[in-house]
């Protein structure tokens, strides 16, 4: 079937809702992430308006080829990426489709983010875009997008994922979405961090079942510094609801000396 979006026309085997990650058949489409896709359109507009050398794309999880056709049509030069030959298939045929150039390509996107460069790499994977951020902040040039669709363990509602995923303890609060989206930028600033890349946000939110980044690389060590000594903690009493925060690379588990009082009966 077709379905028109962003004012372009592409082919879909089974539209969904997102509720049950990479269920049914045919390439995954989902018509709920269309906000997102709205959001990195106008972002990827912005951005080479200011940085108008930017021009290289890579749809890194491509399926439908819907984010990068949209890509396409501002003016990138996109490449889509995807494991599923079919997915690669249809990806062209949507590029061809909207008369737009591009590659789509059967690849593994870490060993093609080994091999080629791009100015910018979105990542829309299923769950955690853990497995992808090695690759991508060592081998971008300029931005690196990201969404993250595990917002229980990003949010602390399956915290031991959260531990094992984000190198973080994360809480399910009140201001949970918040948290979530502060979590992931830490993990992804400190991977940026081990190849002396400074990964600083530029536009965030946080939507429905997914949260979205978009990181501006700078490719100097002291940058990565100065951007990592951003980084802290929040305290937060699930008694009191008290909160504060600090700045570190480790928490601060008593900063103030503890008096213990007794007090002896008749």
């Amino acid at each position: 079937m077709e379905l028109t979006e962003g004012g372009l026309t592409i082919g879909v085997d089974q539209p969904r809702d997102g509720t049950s990650e990479g269920s049914g058949d045919g390439v995954f489409f989902n018509p709920t992430m269309e906000l997102n896709r709205d959001i990195t359109v106008a972002v990827l507009r912005a951005y080479q308006a200011r940085e108008p050398r930017v021009s290289t794309y890579l749809d890194a999880m491509a399926a439908s080829g819907i984010r990068g056709v949209r890509a396409a049509n501002e003016g990138y030069d996109v490449t889509c990426c995807d494991i599923d030959s079919e997915a690669v298939e249809l990806a062209g045929e949507n590029l061809a489709r909207n008369d737009l150039q591009g590659a789509a390509v059967e690849r593994n996107v870490n060993a093609l983010l080994h091999e080629s460069l791009f100015d910018v790499v979105d990542l829309d994977p299923f769950g955690t875009p853990i497995p992808f951020a090695d690759a991508a902040f060592a081998n971008t040039r300029n931005l690196v997008c990201v969404t993250a669709t595990d917002t229980a363990p990003l949010c602390g509602a399956h915290m031991q994922s959260g531990i094992r995923k984000y190198s973080a303890v994360p809480q399910n609060t009140d201001y949970h979405p918040e948290m979530g989206l502060r979590t992931l930028l830490s993990a992804l600033i400190r991977t940026a961090g081990r190849y002396d890349v400074a990964a600083r946000p530029i536009c965030s939110h946080v939507s429905r079942h997914y949260a979205r980044t978009y990181l501006e690389l700078d490719h100097r060590a002291t940058a990565a510094d100065n951007l990592l000594e951003q980084l802290g903690f929040i305290h937060h009493c699930e008694d009191c609801l008290a909160r504060r925060h600090e700045f570190g690379h480790y928490p601060s588990l008593f900063p103030r000396p503890v008096q213990h009082v007794v007090v002896v009966g008749p």
